[in-house]
């Protein structure tokens, strides 16, 4: 027995897939460990959303900016103590 096509249609809308979900995590994650992929995804996640439920994107890119800052500092000093 088959499902109606209706409900198939509608549990796929809700999945994590479809809401973006799996999008803004990779984008958290990779802020912090690679700052230019986590920018490009909080950039894709912003445009995605149009500014519409929630900031993500925005968090993204400000994440990524910090953690790369945050890098280049780390790189610098160790650079000048060697």
């Amino acid at each position: 027995m088959s499902a109606h096509p209706s409900q198939s249609t509608e549990q796929a809308a809700g999945s994590p897939a479809q809401s973006g979900v799996g999008l803004v995590i990779a984008g958290y994650v990779f802020a912090l460990v690679i700052p230019i992929v986590g920018l490009v995804l909080g950039i894709v996640t912003a445009k995605k959303h149009n500014g519409v439920g929630t900031n993500h994107g925005v968090w993204i890119v400000s994440l990524s900016v910090l953690s790369f800052i945050a890098s280049a500092a780390i790189i610098a000093a160790a650079g000048s103590s060697a």
